[in-house]
């Protein structure tokens, strides 16, 4: 939302010298705006890219004992309510946490395969 933004901005500035993290802040900044989604289909389309990029990002840092427990999970038919979306779409959550799918709503928030390192 409106308050993440400026972390990834801070982020970004942070780590321009870093070509690498550089551009997944870059894809991470530009798919950010999920604020301005007008309805829940709008936002789910916009979450995909920022979901996408995130996982990128953050994905490879799961080996490394000092960062975060977080757990990576996949969608397998994210086509379904986001058009235009590839069929799979990957997300994080913190570890330990029961799965919650952000693309199929209440209907199907258990619906994912969590992705081992």
């Amino acid at each position: 939302g409106p308050t993440a933004m400026p972390a990834i901005e801070a982020l970004a500035t942070a780590f321009k010298d870093r070509a690498a993290l550089a551009r997944g802040i870059e894809k991470l900044h530009a798919a950010g705006q999920l604020h301005n989604a007008a309805d829940l289909a709008a936002a789910r389309k916009q979450f995909h890219p920022f979901s996408t990029a995130v996982v990128a990002l953050l994905e490879p840092m799961r080996k490394n004992a000092s960062a975060p427990a977080i757990e990576v999970f996949e969608c397998p038919m994210v086509d379904k309510v986001v058009p235009g979306a590839p069929k799979k779409g990957r997300w994080l959550q913190a570890a330990g946490t029961e799965l919650r799918n952000p693309y199929m709503g209440v209907e199907m928030s258990g619906c994912g395969v969590k992705i081992e390192p």
